[in-house]
């Protein structure tokens, strides 16, 4: 009797499953394996996370159980080697093109040991999922709902501020993750922002470090920063709801942009350069991160008139006009007044 396959499952990132940022690449690819291989997913075990997700993703005791039962049994390993043989970058579409090599060996499942390869690219299919499971968590529908009760007008200025388990440092250098940016950055950026806007701006603050004097720093126009979530869950929640986002460099906040359809800020020193153009994996140049980018710099010299979703600021913001107009945009089109479905107007042909 041939064993039909059944099961995808995501391996953790670390044994008991790391920050959320990082887990949510296995589970992404777990997802889209399942699609291209018409299996049933399995979620990962965030009961035993020490972070507790599982509490804030409202998961239940069984669904670890379940992950740890099939994770003992023989199953097909797709690794970053195998899904680099199929030559896609995209995700769903190199386990599809590998899926008679894995459907033909009889096990009951697939693992997903690839990790955080291939990016956010290649997981970039998952964005409707993963926005689904995240935000229908109730602490992120409650930021949520707060954030769309509000009658204010203005630009949402999100920022995360990672601290904790990072270390300190004021030298902010290429390629280096997993450091505290320094607070004067976060407030010199917020602060430049807020007064280069033609409309109000109101700043939204994630961080596990909260504390006094960063509330007073972030404070704009006499408004200290608003939006604090109870969870990581509704944290994210509150920065993809924003019109842009100041980020650490972090997992966390990449997440969030991720999700999201906000424009960002990246500390410029963090970046590295090469042939002028600045980029967070450029100097990765043996990876698929660092070919990607490369292809990125080449599509530079077409001439077309770029409006950029992320930019990079340094000690001394400089704000292109474009990226204001983006964003006081955004905020302009959440007036009531102007949106019929909520008793607004519009203009008509009828109008002389």
């Amino acid at each position: 009797m041939v064993q039909k396959m059944l099961w995808s499952l995501p391996k953790l990132i670390s044994p008991r499953g790391a920050g959320l940022g990082n887990e949510v690449f296995p589970w992404a690819k777990a997802y889209l394996g399942a699609r291209a291989l018409r299996l049933k997913l399995v979620a990962p075990p965030w009961r035993v996370n020490p972070r507790r997700y599982d509490q804030e993703l409202e998961t239940g005791a069984l669904d670890s159980i379940k992950y740890f039962a099939l994770r003992g049994l023989p199953a097909v390993d797709i690794n970053a080697e195998m899904i680099e043989s199929a030559q896609r970058f995209d995700y769903f579409e190199a386990v599809t093109a590998l899926a008679p090599t894995i459907l033909a060996q009889k096990r009951i499942s697939v693992l997903h040991s690839s990790g955080m390869h291939g990016g956010y690219l290649g997981i970039r299919r998952s964005r409707a999922f993963l926005r689904r499971e995240i935000f229908g968590a109730a602490g992120a529908m409650t930021a949520v709902e707060e954030m769309d009760g509000s009658s204010d007008v203005g630009v949402r200025i999100g920022v995360h501020i990672r601290g904790g388990d990072f270390s300190s440092t004021k030298l902010v250098r290429p390629a280096v993750f997993n450091e505290q940016l320094p607070l004067d950055w976060y407030v010199d950026v917020v602060q430049s922002l807020a007064k280069s806007l033609s409309v109000p701006s109101f700043v939204y603050l994630a961080t596990d470090t909260p504390s006094p004097v960063i509330n007073a720093a972030l404070t704009v126009a006499g408004c200290p920063p608003r939006g604090l979530a109870l969870d990581s869950v509704g944290d994210l929640a509150v920065l993809a709801r924003c019109d842009v986002i100041i980020s650490s460099v972090s997992s966390f906040s990449m997440l969030a942009i991720f999700l999201s359809d906000a424009s960002y800020v990246w500390h410029e020193d963090q970046l590295g350069e090469a042939d002028g153009w600045l980029s967070i994996w450029g100097h990765e140049a043996l990876n698929s991160g660092g070919g990607r980018t490369a292809q990125a710099m080449k599509q530079q010299s077409d001439g077309e008139v770029r409006v950029r979703r992320g930019v990079a600021q340094g000690k001394v913001p400089k704000w292109r006009q474009g990226f204001l107009n983006q964003l006081e945009y955004r905020a302009r089109a959440r007036r009531s007044f102007d949106d019929l479905i909520f008793f607004g107007v519009t203009e008509g042909d009828r109008r002389s």
